[in-house]
């Protein structure tokens, strides 16, 4: 699964707000379910969130 996402790639959040985020780091021994640190684009913001939460087209969509 974590070849499926790689740091450097963009994901576009489903529904209002519609914000950017770019993966930072993988997170892939971090438990049973491997994750991802996204940062916000223009922003400081910054979340981790599991790649099987990332890779759902239902809450994001790839952009670059």
């Amino acid at each position: 699964m974590t070849n499926e996402v790689a740091v450097g790639q963009k994901y576009r959040q489903v529904g209002p707000p519609q914000d950017v985020w770019e993966v930072v780091l993988l997170l892939a021994n971090s438990g049973p379910i491997p994750h991802a640190r996204l940062a916000k684009l223009g922003s400081r913001d910054t979340k981790t969130i599991s790649l099987p939460a990332l890779l759902d087209r239902k809450l994001y969509q790839i952009v670059a």
